[in-house]
């Protein structure tokens, strides 16, 4: 009795609060552990509601008032995500699909929303132990990742994807190529996935080994191992299996991470620094425009001009997204599927209109043929194609935001952490590789859609991280508190 009085008085100790926190963190690492598990929905879908639910708990038990400026700036920094939210919600694509995604689709919103804020929720908790989110991710991913990687490995061996890089098989009278596929766990069961889809979970891990540059091994021995073990582990599995473009994709995180170490800085955001993230941003936003408005007519880009057919080689990079743009506005600018995204039936069948290929519904013939044609390795265009172009627009521009709410994050109290370079990067990395290597494609053998947003349990320990990384702009704080006085005046 004695044993089992003193065990309940200690769960007392903790609180509710708390207690709901470490089933949160539980939640979280069991969707680290199984983040490529699409195949069985069921299991994923759940997680995802029950973590929404434990986030609402731990908002609404709090003690004391929020400032309602903090809240003001938060709601105006969500906006944007909260607009492509609210147009996944209402997507023709999904609608297309029937009842069941919807609702699976709108349980995954609330998910991903819950993530970010349990990860703002957590950080706050005294009573919770430091760096608990990033331990859980960490042994998740590892544990995952290094389990992938001993299935790919029994398969083929060391290097296949260098090695086979022209050795076919035949199964069930259906020819497939060995450099083209990675096996994975998904639940009890092995799947076997493209190499873009395979690398993205060990390419982020092995990112956090980049943090390391900021940690002192003496000071933070723990924390030191744990990122080196698993960053390792992350590291290897895109090694040993020889997935060339992930290696190559390491290469600028590593210039940006020695950029940052050895450069100096300060919490005030110099000049230099503004003039370039605003550079990029304008010359990003050009390119992108050019390409929705140039594709929007009908046209191929990549055919406007012989200087852009050598960079976009000849429509090989672009051809994709060349017709997903056709097929979005090819009932004009304002019409359903230009607000609402692209219903799944228009996937099926193509219809040649004058230099550009354009959707119909015609023909359900070749499914997997009509679906690959929209594999965009893109997933911002992914976004349009799901959500139209408001979708789209309000993602574009929360992406814009992560710059500034990282740098703010690292740079806050002037040296660097570790564990805060760690999120910074695990946030970076993720939509890094999938800006250029996102397959939503990816089983073999079957031509079932991977959403690289909805229902995505890798997004969600993104969105976790980035609640972690949150604080409130300073600027806006200001503003706001500079109107409060003038009203009050």
């Amino acid at each position: 009795m004695e044993t089992k009085k003193s065990f309940l008085e200690s769960v007392r100790s903790i609180g509710t609060h708390s207690l709901v926190g470490y089933l949160g963190i539980l939640v979280i690492g069991l969707l680290a552990l199984n983040v490529g598990g699409y195949r069985n929905q069921t299991t994923t879908t759940i997680l995802f509601g029950l973590l929404f639910a434990l986030a609402v708990f731990l908002v609404l038990d709090k003690e004391g008032k929020e400032d309602k400026k903090k809240t003001k700036v938060l709601l105006l920094t969500l906006l944007p995500l909260g607009v492509f939210f609210l147009f996944s919600l209402c997507s023709l694509f999904w609608l297309s699909m029937g009842f069941g995604n919807v609702a699976i689709n709108a349980i995954s919103i609330l998910g991903l929303i819950g993530a970010f804020l349990f990860g703002m929720e957590i950080k706050k908790d005294p009573k919770m132990p430091k760096h608990i989110l990033l331990y859980t991710i960490l042994c998740g991913l590892s544990l995952y990742c290094f389990m992938n990687l001993m299935a790919s490995l029994s398969q083929y061996g060391f290097f296949y994807l260098i090695r086979y890089k022209d050795a076919v098989y035949f199964y069930d009278g259906v020819r497939y190529r060995i450099a083209e596929e990675m096996a994975i766990i998904d639940g009890f069961s092995l799947a076997f996935v493209s190499p873009y889809f395979g690398s993205l979970a060990p390419f982020v891990l092995g990112s956090s080994l980049l943090s390391l540059f900021f940690i002192k091994p003496k000071e933070e021995k723990v924390l030191f191992f744990f990122i080196l073990i698993a960053g390792l582990i992350g590291f290897l599995s895109v090694l040993l299996v020889f997935n060339y473009y992930a290696l190559i994709a390491f290469v600028p995180l590593l210039l940006i991470t020695l950029l940052v170490r050895f450069l100096k800085g300060s919490e005030r955001v110099p000049l230099w620094e503004k003039i370039a993230y605003f550079s990029c941003l304008l010359l990003v936003a050009v390119l992108v425009l050019f390409i929705v408005v140039t594709a929007a007519k009908g046209d191929n880009v990549y055919e406007s001009s012989k200087a852009l057919s050598k960079v976009f080689n000849n429509g090989k990079l672009l051809k994709g997204i060349n017709r997903t743009i056709n097929a979005v506005f090819m009932d004009g600018l304002f019409s359903q599927r230009a607000f609402f995204g692209m219903p799944v039936y228009d996937i099926h069948g193509f219809k040649e209109i004058g230099s550009s290929t354009i959707l119909s519904s015609s023909d359900w013939g070749n499914e997997s043929l009509y679906w690959t044609s929209f594999n965009l390795h893109t997933f911002e265009f992914n976004a349009l194609m799901e959500t139209g172009i408001l979708g789209f627009l309000g993602l574009c521009v929360f992406l814009s935001f992560l710059f500034p709410l990282l740098r703010r994050y690292i740079r806050e109290g002037g040296d660097i952490k570790g564990s805060r370079y760690f999120f910074m990067m695990f946030v970076f990395s993720f939509f890094f590789y999938e800006t250029f290597f996102c397959d939503s494609l990816p089983f073999k053998g079957v031509s079932n859609y991977v959403s690289p947003l909805t229902l995505n349990p890798l997004f969600l320990l993104v969105l976790a991280s980035l609640g972690e990384a949150y604080s409130p702009s300073p600027s806006l704080l200001a503003r706001f508190q500079k109107r409060k006085e003038e009203t009050h005046a």
